[in-house]
């Protein structure tokens, strides 16, 4: 992370590389990757129906 504040990143198996960012949430799981900022962390929730809806559900 250069140049990074503010910003939350989960990974198990890849490399993640910030530059220039601030206030965001990143997490890589498998086959998913979210990218959100933190202000809007509380709507991942739909970020999930919404997915479920169009049949991703073999990535939640």
């Amino acid at each position: 992370m250069l140049d990074t504040v503010n910003t939350y990143v989960v990974t198990n198996e890849k490399t993640v590389a910030l530059l220039g960012v601030k206030d965001l949430i990143v997490v890589n799981d498998n086959d998913s990757l979210l990218i959100c900022h933190k202000s809007r962390a509380q709507e991942i929730k739909k970020v999930v129906q919404a997915l479920s809806a169009k049949g991703f559900n073999s990535v939640l």
